[in-house]
């Protein structure tokens, strides 16, 4: 005789989409006997699903909430603690029955730090706030954390604030260590003797040695970093710099040492070689760090071994070539065959033109050519040709001071010219005249002609030319002796 009320589940027959209904019954009497019942079915289908989203929210929160690993507080309008999470009490010490009800501000600070927990505490509640600092423990030891409050709302009303709290103490030791890591290094590369950089891949410096610093002609390293390697750098070296760093950030691998032409501050330019390598951060290669070595002695040594090498070489020519000649003047008895081969050794020898030999008459006022070699077929033979030597004074300057003397074209009076046949437009523009001395006096010349105007006879060459003309006298002193 009671009403009944039960929820169920009823399905469309023909949508095929099933509700969630609440029946209320109540009897049907006639007099005291029950004959039937009557009631209302409502659809609660809505209501139901609703409860059940709620539910699953509530759960998931929770969820979050147990599981966040940094610490979540969340504090009414009076800044009273309402609800934690078991990482807040595994970074403070604290568990919710000993906090809950609690101000935040009280339970976390110190005499030092209690305004500036209050004051993120009131700006927490009107907008994002973020900050680092120390917070106390429930053992009294501060802890360092980042911290972050924002406004906390229920159902659309402001409840308070929500604070997030992460404990930073490893990281800020890691950092430190990293920091006394970071300056340990640059303590070693500072007492490096060879200069060190690290550079940006536009070329910035962005740390480099005092080695480096003083290498350039700077006080200290930090005159320097700042600065782009173009401003150390030879302006004829930039391009070959930025080609071989240019190769090292295409290949991310070392490169092979170049040569470095680096410009101190006072404007004077030194070599040096450049030792590199990409600097990578998240595998990427962000700039380059390397030595540079100062190799101007060795640049030095390797100039001098050259030279020394270049001149055991032509001292060796030198050699060879004196023997060719002395080996020529052996051959024969024949002066006129001895001079022409001799002539034609010499033109070999120096590479030039023609190669003659001049000797005087007996009045020595003449000179008159008695071999001639030339290597140009267009070119006359000059044998039989006479000049006095009167008058001109190169020649003169030749026999009368027994010295060699250096002609150059545009300088020859034209009987000069014309005896060693030089008078043609494409004829030698230099030519070099050495004495023939027998006995310390002049008695002749051999001539040899360059094509280039702009040859210049070196010292060894004329070197050279004097020992060979030193034979060829004692050949024709030989022959006057045996013509005797």
């Amino acid at each position: 005789r009671s009403t009944l009320s039960s929820s169920s589940a009823a399905s469309d027959v023909y949508k095929r989409q099933i509700y969630i209904g609440e029946t209320v019954v109540s009897p049907i009497l006639l007099g005291d006997e029950v004959v039937g019942a009557r009631g209302m079915i409502r659809d609660i289908t809505d209501r139901v699903n609703a409860e059940r989203e709620i539910a699953e929210q509530k759960d998931l929160l929770d969820g979050l909430l147990q599981n966040a690993p940094f610490a979540i507080v969340i504090n009414d309008l009076s800044n009273k603690i309402t609800v934690t999470n078991p990482a807040f009490r595994k970074i403070f010490g604290y568990s919710p029955d000993e906090v809950v009800g609690q101000n935040l501000d009280n339970l976390l600070s110190t005499p030092e730090i209690v305004d500036e927990m209050q004051a993120i505490s009131r700006s927490g509640m009107e907008r994002e706030v973020y900050h680092t600092g120390k917070r106390r423990k429930k053992d009294g030891e501060l802890v360092d954390v980042d911290i972050f409050a924002v406004p906390f709302f229920v159902n659309e009303e402001k409840y308070g604030n929500l604070t997030f709290y992460q404990d930073i103490t490893d990281r800020l030791k890691a950092e430190t260590e990293l920091e006394k890591t970071q300056i340990t290094t640059a303590e070693i590369l500072d007492s490096l003797q060879d200069p060190y950089f690290e550079a940006d891949i536009l070329g910035k410096i962005i740390f480099a040695n005092n080695a480096l610093a003083r290498a350039v002609g700077y006080g200290q390293k930090e005159d320097i970093i700042g600065k782009n390697f173009r401003h150390i750098t030879d302006r004829k070296a930039v391009r070959s710099v930025f080609e071989n760093f240019q190769k090292l950030y295409a290949s991310h691998e070392p490169i092979e040492p170049f040569n470095y032409h680096y410009r101190r501050k006072d404007g004077q330019v030194f070599i040096a070689e450049i030792v590199a390598s990409p600097i990578y951060e998240d595998d990427q290669v962000v700039g380059s760090r390397g030595i540079v070595r100062d190799i101007s002695v060795r640049i030095e040594a390797e100039e001098v071994l050259r030279q020394a090498k270049e001149a055991a070489e032509y001292r060796a020519g030198e050699l060879a070539a004196i023997n060719r000649v002395a080996e020529k003047v052996g051959e024969s008895l024949d002066l006129d065959e001895i001079l022409q081969s001799v002539c034609q050794e010499l033109a070999t020898i120096f590479e030039v033109t023609n190669a003659g030999v001049g000797l005087l008459n007996q009045e020595s006022d003449h000179l008159e050519v008695v071999a001639f070699y030339t290597v140009r077929q267009d070119e006359a033979d000059a044998r039989g040709n006479v000049i006095s030597i009167v008058g001109d004074p190169r020649l003169e300057e030749l026999f009368q001071h027994n010295r060699t003397v250096v002609i150059g074209h545009t300088r020859m009076d034209p009987a000069l010219i014309n005896f060693l046949n030089l008078g043609n437009r494409d004829g030698p523009k230099t030519t070099l005249l050495v004495p023939l001395l027998i006995r310390g006096r002049a008695i002749g010349t051999i001539s040899l002609s360059a094509v280039d105007q702009e040859h210049r006879f070196s010292e060894n060459e004329i070197e050279l030319a004097e020992t060979i003309a030193s034979l060829i006298a004692s050949a024709l002193e030989n022959a006057q002796l045996y013509a005797q």
